[in-house]
């Protein structure tokens, strides 16, 4: 069974929606219009977004979403949600990070315990990253323009 990240963009006003006792905020999210599929990378963007710096990482910052008690993903429920500030500021370090400079540390993912251990610095593996992180910019980008929400979750 493979650990698969995922990560969406969506409104207030639907995060609100899916708390709701009856909502299903998984299967939802999982089936939404904004939501990229990170596949077994998620875990060496998060890696080199915490080596780069990265104020608020988007795959380990945030809340438990929908709650403490009705997270989904990893072990202990990994779901978490950035608010409309924090998905602004994640888009604003990710516009002036091109992936050149967080790609310097993938030979160093390669000796970090990552899901998927891969050979992150092999050329083809590196260009599936790097598509990624500008799926990822971008999604960043639409979401504080519109004034969106992130949530991420790996299952």
């Amino acid at each position: 069974m493979s650990i698969l990240g995922s990560l969406a963009r969506v409104s207030p006003e639907l995060l609100e929606q899916l708390r709701a006792p009856d909502a299903q905020p998984y299967a939802v999210l999982s089936d939404h219009e904004t939501q990229i599929d990170l596949d077994r990378y998620w875990d060496v963007l998060r890696f080199l977004l915490d080596a780069g710096g990265v104020p608020i990482n988007p795959m380990r910052s945030g809340r438990l979403y929908p709650s403490v008690e009705r997270a989904w993903g990893g072990p202990d429920g990994d779901s978490c949600l950035l608010a409309v500030e924090e998905a602004r500021q994640v888009s604003e370090f990710l516009d002036a990070r091109p992936f050149s400079d967080l790609a310097i540390h993938l030979r160093a993912a390669g000796e970090a315990p990552l899901y998927g251990n891969k050979q992150w610095d092999r050329p083809d593996i590196r260009d599936r990253v790097e598509l990624l992180y500008e799926e990822m910019v971008q999604l960043f980008r639409d979401a504080a323009d519109a004034g969106e929400c992130t949530v991420f979750w790996a299952a």
